[in-house]
């Protein structure tokens, strides 16, 4: 417990459309990270669902929060290999090729998140879910372009393009010659 005494919220005025809490993020892919994970019992309390916290990295909707939710363990089968298998697709767009010790081995890594709209039901509210993993675009991919060249200091002499060697006659890398 927080001892809250010296915290006064009586002169706080708030309404009830005063727009707490967050509008739900449009359906799109998203620039985002793991930033916690936490495994935790179905409320079944037949098997454990592994959540991920992503955040948001750029963009209008920078560092809002989408909360994602795998099925590591089940007593159906089914359902366990689906969770698996998300699993390792975030993993593997996430540059990580192995079955990770620990879900931290994740975090901070960039991936690409398609967010989807989850219509209400069963007396939630709709909400944002992950549906897709993707691999990060690199600046290249992203379409940065190269370093300028930097200019040479006066009184300095430029460099003179070397002429490219053309192969060996017998189309050998240097390395086997």
């Amino acid at each position: 417990m927080a001892n809250l005494s010296h915290v006064n919220i009586d002169n706080i005025d708030i309404s009830p459309d005063s727009g707490v809490g967050f509008s739900l993020l449009p359906e799109g892919k998203y620039l985002a990270k793991v930033t916690d994970s936490s495994l935790t019992p179905t409320r079944s309390g037949n098997g454990h669902i592994l959540e991920l916290t992503w955040q948001i990295q750029s963009g209008p909707h920078e560092r809002r929060l989408v909360w994602d939710k795998i099925t590591l363990i089940h007593t159906s089968e089914q359902a366990q290999k689906i969770g698996r298998q998300q699993w390792k697709l975030a993993l593997r767009a996430a540059g990580i090729d192995h079955s990770p010790q620990d879900s931290s081995e994740i975090h901070n890594r960039l991936v690409k998140i398609h967010v989807k709209t989850k219509p209400a039901s069963n007396g939630f509210e709709a909400s944002n879910a992950v549906s897709a993993y993707y691999p990060a675009p690199t600046q290249a991919q992203a379409g940065a372009s190269p370093a300028a060249p930097q200019a040479k200091p006066p009184g300095m002499p430029q460099a003179t393009p070397q002429p490219q060697q053309s192969a060996p006659p017998n189309n050998q890398p240097p390395w086997l010659r």
